[in-house]
């Protein structure tokens, strides 16, 4: 039934009672389970250590199959099964040797045990306890009703290790190195010298000599030998620089040198003024090159059907030692997580087609210069080109912000005013704040007070809470005009959201399906904020269980079409790989239990498609579809929902439909993510949820 226009009646608006607060000490707290089948990795688990038989005669089992990282400082927290044949009578978890250390026990609802339990007795049910413990616990036992268990500290590091070895992300391997020397024999010994002249711009400054030559021996090394040099010497009486530079003879370096000395970004305008190609990089005046970057990048140029404006590749750090380490795997061009960061980075090459359109960047950017142009030619490129290889060595040293942020503290300032003047050029009203990480910022969308979108707030279930007639009405009352409707509908399908999107009479749609027990402050603002941008048409927050640990922090689909929930289960405070996590990002598809739409760009593209039985894929299937349209499904950080419930650490959420709707996903859109997901990386474990390297 739809619900009364207007801001709802006053008990509409508050919801229902306040939720009952829970014992967080000693207290056995309900979890939410509608079905239980094992993930794959408590499978594993389960397979190791099965069912016995005197366990099958008592008809009672218990098995810790899995730990995590709590959400609480140094906490680990237990995922346990209690098997049983027949009923549940009330029993109840108890747990020794622990003394009177802090503890907590969640305990889900029954259900019965499938297949995927190696059991195959009609008649065996299940729960799931989580049990959450300091993290030096050496020993701990449980006991409910007839079963019992016990964790010992060979047990406790089997389990530990196989958490650590599943979150480990790719910028915490210490097998990297292995792993970038071995991608290296790909293509070696091919050389080139047709194509289009490839201009490289270094502007340097009392550059350490090695460095220096180090970096010119790495262009000089370039399998495309068709390429220019020019080197902007902002410290022409440098006498190391001055002997480096003179000892080599090759026409296609040219050195300007330059006393004057007009900061990083007026002497990177000076090598562009002098550069001839028809591609201008720029290269760090003490960074390195793989030997075929600029081959990659011509190719790449070349396999194009459109004009490409602007390149950019995967990268990594070199340290002291000379270490590799910290790669930094890309996604597509992705305007959300460059308005948090300069994720492009390096390495930075644009025709002239976009410098010819653009204004060089000022003083006042300094140190974000190369920030400043990628945002400019984002505004005006045809076609922008990730390569995904590492192509690319930033070097780790006291004087670089690599190594030491406070090296160039003039930096974070000029970002932001780099993303300010961004925001200007295109009439986008946002406020930009700096963020405590260096050189990240916080683009928030800012809301016209006296056109404020009304939004219709679907509710598909029953999932209301107080919580979130807060924040509908936190957001009414932030604007002259803003207001809300409330949708109710008694099931979550796609028949029932296009229902909802036909009877909406807002202008964005807020799709719920889980009951909310807090919200960040004007979350709601925030959202419909995001989606005053005219390229957006989806935007889901950040979503936390109950127990503090991460559900939702964007999503992957993975090659089969099957939805991946990246980072899930680490505690709210872990920025996962380099800040994924915590920074927005644009994604191929969002959170259908939490989703923002634009309701004429969602029946522009046909609302959600009736052949999905679930609400997941058939709101995959349309993000999907506006993504081929052009538009933007925003995964907004900084926006944060949490759970009023906390839900299973081992239950699979592919179940039967899942499985179905995951393979017409498949068909539909093999076209679109045959070469991965445009949001993620081809170099991650395209399986893993936490950003593994792909080996």
């Amino acid at each position: 039934m739809a619900h009364p226009r207007g801001h709802g009646t006053r008990a509409e608006r508050e919801g229902p009672g306040a939720p009952v607060a829970c014992d967080a000490r000693r207290g056995v707290e309900a979890l939410t389970v509608d079905a239980f089948r094992l993930s794959d990795a408590a499978s594993a688990h389960l397979v190791s250590r099965p069912l016995t038989a005197a366990e099958r005669g008592r008809g009672e089992a218990l098995r810790v199959l899995r730990c995590v990282r709590a959400a609480e400082p140094d906490a680990l927290t237990w995922a346990v099964l209690y098997f049983k044949r027949g009923a549940f009578l009330g029993e109840e978890p108890q747990l020794a040797g622990v003394g009177a250390m802090l503890s907590r026990i969640l305990s889900c609802n029954a259900v019965p045990a499938c297949d995927s339990m190696l059991i195959c007795d009609d008649d065996w049910n299940v729960r799931e306890f989580q049990v959450t413990l300091p993290l030096n616990t050496r020993f701990f036992s449980l006991r409910c009703g007839a079963a019992r268990c016990s964790v010992g500290w060979s047990r406790r590091n089997e389990l530990l290790d196989a958490h650590y070895l599943e979150i480990r992300h790719a910028a915490a391997d210490d097998a990297y190195e292995r792993w970038l020397f071995a991608g290296r024999d790909e293509g070696s010994g091919v050389r080139r010298a047709e194509g289009p002249l490839m201009s490289i711009v270094t502007p340097a400054y009392k550059t350490p000599p090695a460095f220096l030559r180090e970096m010119i021996d790495s262009v000089r090394a370039q399998r495309y030998e068709n390429w220019e040099l020019v080197l902007v010497n902002a410290s022409p009486d440098d006498e190391g620089m001055r002997e480096v530079l003179a000892s080599y003879d090759d026409d296609r370096i040219q050195v300007i040198e330059h006393p004057t000395n007009d900061g990083i970004a007026g002497n990177t305008n000076v090598g562009i003024a002098a550069s001839h190609g028809a591609y201008v990089s720029f290269l760090d005046h003490d960074d390195l090159l793989e030997p075929d970057a600029l081959l990659q990048y011509v190719e790449a140029i070349e396999r194009s059907e459109e004009p490409v404006d602007m390149l950019y590749c995967d990268e990594d750090s070199l340290n002291e030692r000379g270490t590799y380490g910290w790669p930094l795997f890309k996604p597509t061009f992705n305007p959300d997580l460059l308005y948090s960061n300069n994720y492009v980075i390096h390495w930075l090459t644009v025709s002239r087609f976009v410098l010819d359109r653009t204004t060089r960047s000022s003083k006042d950017v300094d140190g974000a210069q190369d920030y400043d142009l990628t945002l400019k030619a984002g505004e005006v490129a045809r076609k922008i080109v990730r390569v995904p290889r590492v192509l690319y060595h930033w070097r780790i040293h006291q004087g670089s912000i690599n190594a030491n942020p406070d090296s160039k503290p003039y930096a974070q300032l000029a970002g932001q005013r780099a993303l300010e003047g961004h925001f200007e050029r295109r009439g986008v009203s946002a406020r930009v704040n700096q963020e405590s990480v260096v050189c990240t910022y916080r683009s928030n969308f800012l809301l016209p007070d006296a056109s404020a979108p009304r939004v219709t707030c679907a509710l598909m279930g029953d999932v209301a809470t107080p919580a979130l007639f807060d924040a509908l009405n936190a957001y009414a009352s932030s604007t002259e005009t803003g207001s809300y409707e409330v949708l109710r509908y008694a099931s979550d399908t796609p028949v029932e959201r296009n229902k909802a999107l036909e009877e909406a009479s807002g202008q964005v749609i807020l799709y719920v399906s889980s009951p909310i027990g807090s919200v960040s402050e004007d979350a709601i603002g925030m959202l419909a904020g995001c989606m005053e941008r005219a390229e957006v048409a989806a935007v889901s927050p950040q979503v936390l269980r109950a127990d503090g640990l991460i559900d939702y922090a964007g999503l992957c689909i993975q090659p089969s079409g099957k939805l991946m929930y990246m980072s899930r289960y680490l505690p709210t405070n872990d920025y996962a790989y380099v800040g994924r996590s915590q920074r927005p990002y644009d994604a191929l598809l969002v959170n259908h239990a939490l989703l923002m739409l634009r309701v004429d760009d969602a029946c522009r593209a046909g609302g959600f498609d009736a052949s999905f039985e679930t609400s997941a894929y058939a709101s995959a299937c349309l993000c999907m579809t506006m993504h081929q349209a052009g538009m933007l499904a925003v995964y907004l950080a900084s926006v944060r929902f949490s759970q009023a419930a906390t839900g299973s650490l081992l239950a699979s959420t592919v179940g039967v439909h899942a499985v179905q709707d995951r393979d017409l996903l498949a068909r539909r859109f093999g076209i679109l993510y045959g070469q991965g997901d445009p949001s993620h990386n081809p170099n991650f474990d395209p399986e893993s949820a936490y950003y593994r390297l792909k080996w």
